[in-house]
């Protein structure tokens, strides 16, 4: 075996009746902590406990010394448990420890334990070796259930013919925690699944996308929660650079090149409050049709009271399209460069978008709501709520003086980038009564899967 080697692994959950069990291809060269990336996505695990690995089986020990040699993740590290950091030691290097034979101890409460045996090991056929699934049977048990005698007993009660009130709670717990509420069955392995979240995965090693360069060096339970939702999504870096379509043009593009257009030459006049003048708004509205955005009828158009185009200004400054010198609003060398080229315009604020954003907590919140609207989660749903907070909560933000974790309805702000092109890719698809459609948000999801696999230069 060599670093280079592209290692063929069974894991087995151990004690498990009837056996819960995994074969897997996986690169020699990995690190233990992603390797155990890999083995939480071919499991269908969470990736929300601490998990360690062993060269000697920690089931003969639980309660006495260990013997062999432990590697355990940073938070574990953290909570001065005696072992190696898994980002010093390759998966190859770890299975000559205890030659070919290496476990995996997932959750310290429920004490999942993991049998890897070595099979076989060939050189990686390509430059680049990415780990999949070849093959597998059962559902892992369900997250906190408390180990497998917890995870048997609500079985039990799952598979009741006439569950009482107490065995219902449990069915209902079961469907909810498991995300799987509607279809839920402890049978069933789903082999595609995994091997389309471990293919988006190793895009993480040469991708160039938003997405990917947004989730490169986050921790690996945000890396991990992320991915379940960008699977679902249909997000992967292979879509990157992808032909962008006519209607960005027309309702993103276009409002930055009038924009532009205006501010050339003597550039738009400032009012002594530095906002554009009436005038030139009311232009700007004009030549975009946007009469009636931002809810603003009256025939004297006024930036202070039109938030999309003070956004609109603010963006193509964040972007470089635009700048303020001496009371006036001027064009840029480089927006004037761009103003007349469509194509080069688009892919520049593409990339303002992962660029222009200073603000690290605007730049994961944005990234975080994103990914819910890609996979056609409904924006202010308690569901996309739950997934921003806990994205955020994942990352260590805290709100209060006390430092409290993010709740269901705390607010979590997008950049205003992410703002101004949400309205943009909506605003033509209103409804009769004025009310955005469901083609319109529909549209805005599309927008999103985009954006995140739009290529960052």
């Amino acid at each position: 075996m060599t670093s280079r080697d592209l290692l063929t692994l069974r894991i087995e959950l151990m004690e498990a009746q009837p056996l819960i069990w995994r074969r897997i291809q996986i690169p020699a060269d990995l690190d233990l902590a992603a390797a155990g990336d890999i083995i939480q996505i071919a499991m269908g695990w969470d990736n929300s406990h601490l998990q360690s690995f062993h060269s000697a089986d920690p089931t003969q020990g639980w309660g006495k010394p260990q013997t062999g040699t432990s590697w355990y993740d940073q938070l574990a590290l953290d909570e001065e448990l005696e072992g190696q950091p898994q980002e010093g030691t390759t998966l190859g290097q770890a299975l000559a420890v205890n030659p070919g034979t290496l476990f995996y101890v997932y959750d310290f409460g429920d004490n999942w334990t993991h049998r890897l045996t070595l099979e076989s090991s060939t050189p990686c056929p390509d430059e680049q070796c990415a780990a999949r699934v070849l093959e597998g049977e059962m559902r892992a048990p369900v997250e906190d259930s408390g180990g497998l005698s917890g995870w048997y007993d609500k079985l039990e009660e799952f598979n009741a013919e006439q569950p009482t009130e107490e065995q219902q709670e449990t069915i209902d717990w079961l469907r909810w925690r498991s995300g799987d509420e509607l279809d839920f069955d402890p049978m069933t392995y789903n082999q595609q699944a995994a091997n389309r979240e471990l293919e988006l995965y190793f895009s993480l090693l040469a991708g160039n996308s938003v997405f990917v360069q947004w989730l490169r060096g986050k921790p690996s339970g945000v890396r991990r929660y992320a991915l379940i939702l960008a699977s679902e999504a249909g997000i992967t870096d292979a879509a990157a650079g992808a032909r962008i379509p006519e209607w960005f043009f027309t309702e993103i593009v276009r409002p930055f090149q009038v924009l532009i257009e205006l501010a050339q030459g003597e550039g738009i006049k400032l009012t002594p409050a530095s906002w554009m003048n009436p005038k030139a708004v009311a232009e700007l509205v004009e030549r975009l049709q946007w009469e009636g955005i931002d809810y603003e009828s009256s025939s004297r158009k006024r930036e202070h009271t039109m938030p999309t185009v003070a956004q609109l200004r603010e963006v193509a400054r964040m972007a470089g399209l635009v700048r303020v010198y001496r009371g006036r609003v001027l064009a840029t060398k480089k927006g004037s460069e761009l103003a007349g080229d469509e194509p080069r315009l688009a892919r520049h604020l593409l990339n303002a978008i992962n660029t222009a954003e200073k603000d690290e907590g605007l730049r994961d919140g944005t990234i975080a709501y994103w990914l819910c609207r890609a996979a056609g989660i409904e924006a202010l749903s308690d569901a996309a709520s739950d997934y921003i907070t806990e994205v955020m909560n994942l990352l260590g933000y805290r709100m209060g003086p006390l430092g409290q974790p993010l709740g269901r309805h705390a607010v979590v702000h997008r950049s205003t980038l992410a703002l101004l092109f949400e309205e943009l890719a909506r605003w033509h698809r209103r409804d009769s009564g004025g009310y955005f459609s469901k083609p319109a948000q529909e549209h805005v999801d599309e927008f999103a899967r985009m954006v995140l696999q739009a290529p960052v230069s």
